[in-house]
């Protein structure tokens, strides 16, 4: 008899055992849903709709300062000193279009300053005073527009012309950033 308690506490042994690892290889699951969105902005459109010129210019021997003040919107050249003649000419204009709102603040050259070179001399005049003389600028803080209406960013400056300045034509290129807020 005693053989058979044996196999009797065996068979309640293994079925424990088993119940127990029935038990540690369940585990429970559930299923959440989660919403995924992604926005994606609309995009904005910046055109150069007018390059900046400063016309031709009757320049006093004496040398000029010419400036273009786009800072209350669009404008023609002047001599600072009304010595030098100025014909034609005009600020520059960056239109910007979008869907909805949108502030931007207006970033100049680096050091408010562009090269304009002449060249068969090589000379050299600077372009300066770019966001004094230029609506939309940083020293605003930016410009806030409406959905559907444009923006328009009138850009000007000075340029000194010295004494002796060499007849031709001065350009250059500046690079101007738009950060939209």
């Amino acid at each position: 008899m005693r053989c058979s308690e044996e196999k009797f506490h065996q068979t309640k042994v293994v079925g424990l055992c088993m119940a127990v690892l029935c038990l540690a290889a369940s585990s429970w699951a559930g299923d959440v849903t989660m919403d995924v969105t992604a926005t994606v902005a609309p995009s904005l459109t910046e055109t150069v709709t007018t390059q900046m010129s400063f016309g031709s210019i009757d320049l006093n021997p004496g040398g000029d300062t010419i400036i273009i003040d786009a800072s209350s919107g669009a404008a023609t050249p002047a001599s600072s000193g009304g010595v030098s003649v100025v014909t034609g000419g005009t600020s520059g204009l960056i239109t910007v279009a979008a869907s909805t709102n949108f502030t931007i603040n207006v970033v100049y050259e680096a050091n408010n300053v562009v090269e304009l070179t002449e060249p068969v001399s090589g000379d050299s005049v600077y372009l300066n005073s770019i966001d004094q003389y230029s609506e939309g600028g940083t020293v605003n803080g930016g410009v806030p527009h409406a959905a559907g209406t444009d923006s328009l960013i009138s850009v000007g400056g000075s340029v000194q012309f010295p004494s002796g300045a060499e007849s031709g034509i001065y350009s250059g290129s500046m690079t101007i950033t738009l950060n939209y807020l």
